[in-house]
């Protein structure tokens, strides 16, 4: 996407954890993973989610934290593959991609 000055946008985006997922500097999917948090998920196993909002990264990370013990884990995430917006309300986005690049800030 490019600004009106022809300038390539700078999207922020987070993902929130646990730092029992184990996760290093690269978000993969749960069927290359088999660690999911949300329990009955069924559906987009193949792709990874993460958020404009670190409010609502913060409260991923704890539910991550109550599927699997641990302590909350954010991160930045970085060049995410084939993003794709699923809603994109302040407070309430939702975005998914194949894998992104991950670096820890909390």
């Amino acid at each position: 996407m490019l600004t009106k000055d022809c300038k390539a946008k700078f999207e922020i985006y987070y993902h929130g954890s646990s730092s029992n997922a184990n996760l290093s500097h690269l978000l993969l999917p749960p069927e290359t993973t088999n660690v999911i948090s949300e329990k009955g998920r069924k559906k987009n196993l193949n792709r990874v989610f993460f958020t404009k909002d670190i409010g609502l990264a913060k409260i991923y990370a704890g539910r991550a934290c109550r599927s699997y013990g641990g302590t909350p884990q954010l991160y930045r995430v970085i060049n995410p593959i084939d993003t794709v917006c699923l809603d994109d309300r302040q407070g309430a986005s939702v975005f998914h991609a194949k894998c992104a690049f991950l670096e820890c800030i909390i």
